[in-house]
């Protein structure tokens, strides 16, 4: 099936033959080795894009814990009498109950990672936050659990892909000599290219005039922006985005 991450490869391939793997690697910002990679699978397949499509790298094979049971019983009633006990106060209690019962010992990193799986799958007893108060008139103790909200989709959590996904623009204050001059920068968060231009006044009109220039200035098509939705990148700039 023909993907985005597939044109792309392909767009990168056909840059590549027309302009050298120099000006590709400075354009997109790909190692030359990635670049010949990418143009071997293609030319293999026999100009099959498909081919260029990502293949998941999940290990077929998950690494097992082999850590005694009766060792991750003992650490979740540890864990349970004190809560805060951390891994490396675990460890003396952990010997002396392996030697008391004559089996292996374990490292102090193998403890860490058992209180995180046990955490993981939720199995620590007595760890829940939960909120205690004390009602005043008749003196009950009132506990609660805390309401668990959903999780907010936010733009910073997006990881861009490839060149030209996400761009942020912001804009500074600068005094040279006396005189003051607005900045507004740009950076492709991917491949960290940056372009900047300096105004004397800062507004929507301004911000458009560097958007203008920004498109002329990268090498890649801008799929995203992203600003900090000052008033400079209001009224003309949104509607220069549509």
């Amino acid at each position: 099936m023909k993907t985005n991450t597939s044109t792309y490869k392909l767009k990168v391939v056909n840059f590549c033959k027309d302009h050298g793997w120099r000006l590709t690697k400075e354009a997109f910002n790909v190692p030359r080795s990635t670049i010949f990679e990418w143009k071997r699978i293609y030319d293999k397949n026999n100009g099959c894009i498909e081919a260029l499509n990502n293949h998941t790298t999940k290990p077929k094979a998950f690494r097992q814990s082999n850590v005694d049971e009766r060792i991750i019983e003992f650490i979740k009633q540890q864990r349970y009498l004190h809560k805060r006990l951390g891994k490396d106060k675990l460890k003396p209690l952990v010997d002396e109950y392996c030697n008391s019962i004559s089996i292996e010992l374990i490292s102090i990193s193998t403890i860490g990672r058992v209180i995180k799986d046990l955490k993981d799958k939720h199995l620590l007893l007595g760890e829940r936050n939960v909120k205690v108060s004390l009602m005043g008139k008749t003196g009950k103790l009132i506990i609660r659990e805390p309401k668990r909200g959903k999780t907010k989709l936010r733009i910073n959590d997006f990881k861009p892909t490839f060149a030209g996904d996400q761009v942020q623009v912001d804009s500074i204050v600068r005094y040279i000599h006396g005189i003051k001059r607005y900045i507004i920068t740009a950076v492709d968060v991917k491949t960290r290219l940056s372009f900047a231009y300096a105004y004397t006044s800062l507004s929507s009109a301004c911000a458009t005039d560097f958007l203008d220039k920004l498109i002329a200035a990268f090498p890649f098509d801008i799929k995203g922006i992203q600003t900090d939705n000052g008033h400079e990148f209001l009224k003309y700039f949104e509607q220069a985005l549509i």
